[in-house]
């Protein structure tokens, strides 16, 4: 199922509610909208989601909560795959959820597991900058690397319906993230449970956590926190 909207609170919100009215509704299911205006990120962070930006959410079967991970990490590998397939430089996978054109941010993943009628839902919402008219210097967008050639963010969501169906090991997405991970083999400043750290990013595990050295040789695994 597929449903576009001219403006919404955001898509995962429209995604729910769609879901909830209509149980019955096969998976996944694919949610878009022109523009958010209560889009979040992580940790309830505002997403800024003016016209010309990709918003859009994705809704999987679940049976777990380990899911919850490993879904918008297969997502962003894909996506990445297919950006650099089309030409796209010096994209990194930044855990556990960004995608990064060298130093700038180009998009985020976001999941969220719900429960409808008994059965799991993941919705995987994606925020890829496309063709906005401003963006912060930290930010890049697809229209500053590609110029004229840069689709809508429309055609774009048609083109990844297909390309988000498509299956990766655990194993399959843990490489490919390592071989592609921002900052690996860098100090990094990250934030945990308990508090922020400056540590070199090692690798990605394959119970997804991430591996990291602090000064001194002191290794860790990290399964909650993000790299700052």
């Amino acid at each position: 199922m597929i449903l576009e909207k001219k403006r919404v609170t955001s898509t995962n919100e429209l995604a729910e509610a769609w879901l909830r009215t209509h149980a019955a509704e096969p998976l996944p299911s694919f949610f878009r909208a022109d523009e958010q205006t209560a889009g979040k990120g992580r940790r309830g962070r505002i997403w800024a989601s003016p016209v010309g930006g990709l918003y859009m959410t994705a809704a999987f079967d679940t049976s777990g909560e380990k899911e919850s991970l490993l879904q918008p990490l297969r997502c962003a590998a894909l996506i990445h795959r297919e950006l650099v397939s089309a030409g796209l430089k010096r994209l990194f996978i930044k855990w556990p959820n960004d995608l990064y054109v060298g130093s700038r941010k180009l998009g985020g993943l976001l999941s969220r597991r719900i429960v409808i009628s008994g059965k799991g839902v993941l919705l995987v919402g994606i925020g890829i900058n496309v063709r906005q008219s401003a963006l912060p210097p930290e930010a890049i967008s697809l229209e500053e690397v590609w110029s004229k050639k840069t689709p809508d963010p429309a055609t774009i969501f048609h083109s990844w319906i297909p390309l988000l169906g498509r299956e990766m090991s655990r194993l399959e997405i843990v490489n490919y993230l390592n071989a592609h991970l921002w900052s690996r083999g860098e100090y990094a400043r990250l934030k945990t449970p308990e508090g922020e750290i400056n540590a070199i990013i090692l690798q990605v595990n394959e119970d997804l956590s991430l591996s990291v050295m602090r000064t001194g040789g002191k290794r860790e695994r990290l399964l909650l926190g993000e790299i700052l």
